[in-house]
C-alpha cells in the first residue's frame, strides 16, 4: 500500500515537473513540445510499470528521477544567478533557493534517487 502511494506521489510529481517545463516553453511549436511529450508518456509507462511490479520500470524510474534532478539544479542556478536590477546577498540567494517553488524540484527528486537505488539494490538482492 505504501508503494502505491509513492507511485502516485511520484506519477504526480512527474506530472507537474511536465506543467512546469510546458510553461517555461515559448509559444511557439518547437521540437521542444515533441520532448515534453516524450517525457510525459516515459512517465507514465513507468508508473504503468511500477505499479506492476516490473524491473525495467525500476531502471527508467531512476532514469527519470535523475532528468528531474537536473532540471532542479537548472531551477536553482537560475535563482542564484538570474537578479536583473539588484545585487543579492548570498542570504537571499540562498532564500530564493529554498522557495518551495525551487526546492520541491530539489528535495523530492532527491527522495525519488535514494527510492529508486534502494529499490534496485533490493531487486538485485532478491535475485541472488
Amino acid at each position: 500500500m505504501k508503494t502505491n502511494i509513492g507511485i502516485l506521489l511520484g506519477l504526480a510529481f512527474g506530472v507537474y515537473v511536465c506543467y512546469a517545463l510546458v510553461m517555461m516553453n515559448d509559444q511557439i511549436r518547437s521540437a521542444w513540445t515533441l520532448l515534453h511529450a516524450a517525457i510525459f508518456s516515459a512517465l507514465i509507462l513507468c508508473a504503468v510499470g511500477l505499479w506492476k511490479s516490473k524491473a525495467w520500470a525500476l531502471r527508467l524510474s531512476l532514469i527519470l528521477a535523475l532528468a528531474a534532478l537536473g532540471f532542479g539544479f537548472y531551477l536553482a542556478h537560475f535563482v542564484w544567478t538570474f537578479w536583473i536590477f539588484e545585487k543579492p546577498t548570498t542570504l537571499e540567494r540562498i532564500r530564493s533557493i529554498l522557495h518551495p517553488r525551487v526546492s520541491i524540484f530539489l528535495v523530492f527528486p532527491v527522495i525519488w534517487v535514494l527510492y529508486s537505488l534502494w529499490a534496485l539494490r533490493n531487486k538485485k538482492a532478491e535475485k541472488v
